[in-house]
């Protein structure tokens, strides 16, 4: 079991007297790292962000004066810019062992978490390059007048399990490239994870207090997030939880608070679809990382014609693929998360044994962790709400399939999801993915592809129980900072006459 050196805080780490462990959820829930934390880390990590941002904006103001440059928000400079390439090449040095940790905390299978880390760096480049253009000044024809984007200060950034380095690294990127300063905690599942991310910033020679790490469960995160020294809170995760925070969040209205929490994503199958390619799609985005996605596909709407034989298939796939050891090379994939990821999981799924809902495959655990085998039913009975089923992310392997006649019954079906993150369709028709566009709410629509993925120059965000209406992906910068109206005026001579009201303001004195 490795051993951690504690929380992040003003360029050093710091131990604690609470203590974090991870344990493996492939290998019998085997202690994997353990860490220590406390809160008074949030407190100093907050005030080192605070001392920073202060900082960095004075730097900043002097750069201007002493380069005799016009008044206006500085642009990434040169210095700023060589810290943030730093940061991608320590990222880039790592993301073997980031990997590792990945794929020993949470149990994704190592070729996924390979790919997520190898992300990070590119993720800083393309921050820095075409994303960060959304923010720049912008000048009013024929005017003075300039919209600026202003850092907001200190963002606390939460971030979750699932993607552990990628979702916390997309919100600490822009949050730094828009000239914030950042306090952010891990999930509690990966602490291994986080550390590691905190040593590559450590490496890269970030100014003391501009990125700092705090270790914790969830009490650290909500300390966190209600601290009054926070300007931002970026959070990824449960509904469950991004529901405290908002509550938590009524007393401190001034604070931007972006709330993405996860989905129960539906793929509509038209008659006309390929349905070679929406099985393929939908398989995957339904298995993958064992369901854990918050874009995994939960619901499949199969249109009457089609839906025997898709079925069929969807039933042979839900049953031929098992999970596996996440470290050999040709896992599909591997085991839940936690211990309690899997409890919640099988205690979900009880609520889909109900009359007019069949199960065609059944899930099975299987020894040596948090090991759960795929499920799938079939809804026969689509006057049933199924509450705990229909309406809950179950975060495991498991797809609703249901039938329809017309598309408007199938958007009828969507639009009672109390969910809206992102939804496919599969059909050789525009026009259906038109009207599907128009009569439904979600934060991404996907037209012959899965709900999975998500290209990096797209906003990432969804509604309803999915967020806030505050899409990260490519529209992150847009959190980390607020738009201000800069009027001006060209100075006049002392000589032009005083109009009216100023005569006579000037008389009363």
């Amino acid at each position: 079991m490795a051993r951690g050196k504690g929380s992040f805080i003003n360029g050093a780490f710091y131990k604690g007297r609470q203590e974090l462990v991870s344990t493996n959820p492939a290998q019998q829930y085997a202690p994997v790292f353990t860490t220590t934390t406390s809160l008074q880390h949030v407190d100093d990590a907050v005030q080192a962000a605070q001392r920073a941002f202060i900082e960095q904006n004075d730097l900043a103001i002097a750069r201007e004066i002493s380069g005799g440059e016009a008044l206006e928000q500085s642009p990434l400079g040169g210095q700023q810019r060589a810290q943030h390439l730093r940061f991608r090449d320590a990222l880039d040095r790592h993301a073997d062992a980031i990997a590792q940790a990945i794929t020993a905390e949470m149990g994704k299978p190592l070729a996924d978490s390979l790919q997520e880390a190898k992300s990070l760096g590119r993720r800083v480049e393309r921050v820095l390059d075409p994303l960060l253009q959304q923010v720049d000044t912008q000048h009013i024809a024929d005017t003075l007048h300039q919209i600026r984007h202003h850092p907001r200060g200190v963002c606390a950034v939460l971030g979750p399990f699932n993607f552990p380095a990628h979702l916390l690294n997309a919100y600490v990127v822009a949050a730094l490239a828009t000239g914030n300063t950042v306090v952010c905690k891990p999930s509690e599942v990966c602490p291994w994870v986080g550390e590691l991310y905190a040593k590559c910033a450590q490496e890269a020679q970030l100014p003391p207090g501009v990125f700092n790490m705090v270790q914790g469960d969830a009490s650290i995160g909500a300390y966190l997030a209600g601290h009054a020294g926070v300007q931002a809170v970026l959070f990824t995760g449960s509904f469950a939880v991004g529901q405290q925070l908002r509550r938590q969040m009524l007393e401190q209205p001034h604070k931007v608070l972006a709330l993405e929490m996860g989905g129960k994503n539906m793929a509509v199958v038209m008659n006309d679809a390929n349905l070679t390619q929406a099985l393929r799609e939908i398989v995957q985005g339904a298995l993958v990382m064992t369901g854990q996605r918050c874009t995994s596909t939960s619901r499949v709407l199969v249109q009457r014609k089609v839906a025997p034989a898709f079925i069929e298939e969807l039933q042979r796939a839900f049953t031929a693929l098992r999970p596996g050891d996440p470290l050999q090379q040709n896992t599909p994939f591997g085991p839940l998360a936690t211990k309690q990821a899997l409890q919640r999981f099988c205690r979900l799924l009880q609520h889909a044994d109900a009359p007019g809902c069949e199960a065609l495959v059944t899930s099975q655990t299987l020894p040596g962790g948090a090991f759960v085998t795929p499920s799938l039913h079939l809804l026969h009975d689509t006057t049933q709400p199924l509450p705990g089923y229909l309406d809950e992310e179950l975060f495991g392997p498991n797809v609703c399939v249901e039938v329809f006649d017309e598309l408007p019954q199938a958007i009828e079906r969507v639009r009672q999801n109390p969910y809206g993150l992102s939804n496919s369709i599969f059909t050789a028709n525009k026009h259906h993915v038109q009207t599907l566009y128009t009569h439904t709410h979600c934060g991404v629509l996907n037209w012959n592809t899965g709900t999975g993925g998500l290209h990096w120059s797209l906003p990432f965000g969804g509604v309803g129980k999915s967020g806030n209406h505050r899409p990260a992906g490519s529209h992150a910068v847009h959190l980390t900072t607020y738009p201000v109206a800069f009027q001006a005026a060209a100075l006049q001579e002392d000589a032009s006459p005083l109009p009216a009201f100023a005569k006579a303001l000037t008389q009363s004195k």
